[in-house]
């Protein structure tokens, strides 16, 4: 736990490596996909943001485990981040994904559930515009996330107040209220059309405000639990 870097030297007659460094962090040439993946950073890293160099694909499992970093920035190059990738990395607090740089390949992004397990003091994430296939369980044990936004003109996007929604043919479909918020009256915003399945599973909410743009509240969207709700003033539940 007290490795702060990897160094990899090149050698006389070797032109291709299989591993590389850069800033003393490891990176993995990957023979079979072409790409290159993040390896390993070093647990005894102090570096209080780091910022992922452009061109790695993939963030393996483990590959920031226990990391000391508050702030990550991932390019728009990182097209996977596997299970446990961030685990356990107790000093994160801030996730922002790069958007496309002009000219550049647009990769869609997979986040693989509990990829961001225990990171928890992590509190805002900001996800990219070619993020696609939302589970709530990336965020498992974040237990003190409050607000996750999107940038615009992809297939999700998100409240002023950090709720995630789903742009769908039948609307903007709410999908996940980040489980930590604990407003005493939260007001869902009036862009949202339908209140989507588990969407305040697990929320620490007592009271929500319903807009009358809401055509639709489907099946376990307040996950069993009892909450006050009113809408436009007067009590519904």
């Amino acid at each position: 736990t007290l490795l702060e870097n990897i160094n990899v030297y090149g050698a006389d007659g070797i032109n291709e490596f299989i591993y590389e460094s850069e800033d003393g962090v490891l990176f993995y040439n990957n023979q079979q996909t072409l790409a290159k993946d993040l390896w390993f950073y070093p647990m005894g890293r102090t570096d209080s943001m780091y910022v992922l160099p452009d061109g790695v694909v993939n963030i393996p499992t483990g590959g920031f485990y226990q990391s000391k970093f508050q702030e990550v920035v991932i390019p728009s190059s990182v097209a996977y981040i596997q299970i446990d990738a961030f685990y356990d990395t107790k000093s994160l607090n801030t996730v922002t994904f790069a958007e496309n740089r002009p000219g550049t390949v647009v990769r869609a992004l997979d986040i693989r559930p509990g990829a961001f397990e225990r990171a928890v003091n992590l509190n805002s994430v900001v996800l990219p515009s070619r993020y696609d296939n939302f589970n709530r369980m990336i965020f498992y044990k974040n237990s003190k996330l409050t607000s996750v936004s999107v940038n615009p003109g992809g297939k999700y996007g998100s409240t002023k107040d950090g709720m995630l929604y789903e742009n769908t043919k039948s609307g903007r479909v709410l999908v996940y209220c980040p489980e930590s918020r604990n407003d005493a009256n939260l007001r869902i915003s009036n862009e949202v059309t339908i209140i989507g399945t588990h969407a305040f599973s697990g929320c620490k909410i007592t009271g929500i405000t319903i807009p009358n743009s809401i055509s639709e509240i489907q099946k376990s969207a307040f996950g069993g639990y009892t909450t006050k709700l009113t809408e436009n003033g007067s009590d519904i539940v």
